[in-house]
């Protein structure tokens, strides 16, 4: 898969990713209080959704292995900054003795400003994911200035 690709070695378990990536109460821990809801079978609806209730992602799942990779499409529908339709996310979940190495993959050509965005944005969740997965606690959020 060519764009955004991004690899992350937790000390977790491979089940233990899949359902931090997959259970709407993990996800708002490590996701900055956004919660991730489906039904996780292949041609569900995928959602996030604001701590305030709006959907800011919606794409359907085209891959759902469990406990070893995930896929689903992604359009951003609330984010007029966004010039992208839909994009493909993938996540690969591999187990390595006591740790898992999660990769990202997000579809992107790197010349666009949707590809930063991603880039960022996944920085920020994939090591608020390895923090709460470690530590048990989420990870500080920082104060966020939207666009003016």
């Amino acid at each position: 898969m060519e764009g955004f690709a991004y690899q992350i070695v937790i000390a977790s378990t491979a089940e233990k990713v899949w359902e931090s990536l997959t259970g709407e109460e993990f996800t708002r821990k490590f996701w900055f209080g956004r919660s991730v809801r489906s039904g996780w079978k292949v041609g569900d609806e995928v959602t996030i959704v604001t701590p305030e209730g709006a959907v800011e992602m919606r794409g359907k799942v085209t891959v759902a292995e469990r406990p070893t990779k995930l896929s689903y499409t992604w359009t951003a529908p609330l984010d007029p900054n966004l010039a992208r339709g839909e994009t493909l996310v993938t996540f690969e979940i591999q187990a390595m003795g006591p740790l898992v190495k999660l990769t990202v993959n997000q579809n992107l050509d790197p010349q666009t400003k949707d590809f930063l965005m991603a880039a960022q944005g996944w920085t920020f969740i994939l090591n608020g994911l390895k923090t709460f997965l470690e530590t048990g606690a989420p990870m500080p959020a920082l104060p966020w200035k939207k666009p003016e």
